[in-house]
């Protein structure tokens, strides 16, 4: 989980940003000794938030894949 407190976004503290919450989960499942299948999701309950103002960021992402040892 990422918690970030209430910001500025100019020097002379102007500009209010909101503070955030984001969670995200993953996993991964081994099959065998040398395979195994991951994934994850970011920012889970697509939260709308601004890390710099005026500019949006990613909503809900998820991330899937297959990892091989090769040692």
């Amino acid at each position: 989980m990422t918690i970030v407190g209430d910001s500025f976004n100019d020097q002379g503290n102007f500009t209010r940003l909101d503070g955030f919450a984001l969670g995200s989960i993953r996993a991964e499942m081994p099959i065998g000794d040398r395979f195994a299948v991951y994934g994850r999701v970011e920012n889970l309950t697509d939260e709308k938030y601004q890390v710099v103002s005026g500019y949006g960021t990613y909503g809900r992402a998820a991330y899937a894949g297959v990892r091989l040892k090769l040692n």
